[in-house]
């Protein structure tokens, strides 16, 4: 589906998103170089550490993030939820990388492979139980990062 508007009114949109000081910081340069050389700094100290992890240092051309929005249309006022692509970032592969070898030891239970999967569980069989959906403003922008990170720490410490 397609969704026409005004370019003004997109860009003015994606604005009141990035002016929100809580959420985005702007920075004066590009930041790739120094990532790429912390992030090589630490792949040499696990390497140093466990020789059986295999992480590739990160090598190549890189860019920063992009940004865009894809409008909701069922929404009142249609808001435009806030996407940041990170293929063109230098740690996109090693996060892939990563994912590949923690997702063994995450818990399946209640996730769903598919949106198909998905369809035949809640077609399927009498209704019970209790069934949330949560909004990409409430569950990804408005998340307290210090809050999170201090949640994580009292439990895994």
């Amino acid at each position: 589906m397609f969704v026409f508007i005004p370019s003004q009114q997109y860009l003015s949109k994606l604005d009141s998103i990035l002016c929100d000081t809580t959420k985005f910081q702007q920075i004066t340069r590009d930041s790739t170089f120094s990532i790429i050389r912390k992030v090589n700094n630490i792949i040499n100290a696990v390497k140093a550490r466990r020789d059986c992890l295999h992480l590739q240092k990160i090598t190549g051309d890189f860019r920063p993030g992009y940004i865009y929005g894809n409008v909701k249309t069922h929404k009142d006022d249609n808001p435009l939820p806030p996407i940041i692509s990170q293929i063109p970032i230098p740690t996109y592969h090693l996060a892939k990388t990563l994912n590949a070898i923690f997702t063994p030891f995450v818990s399946t239970e209640y996730c769903f492979k598919s949106s198909r999967e998905f369809l035949y569980c809640v077609n399927s069989g009498p209704a019970e139980g209790v069934m949330e959906s949560f909004d990409m403003e409430s569950l990804l922008t408005n998340i307290p990062v210090q809050r999170t990170i201090d949640y994580i720490c009292d439990h895994v410490y």
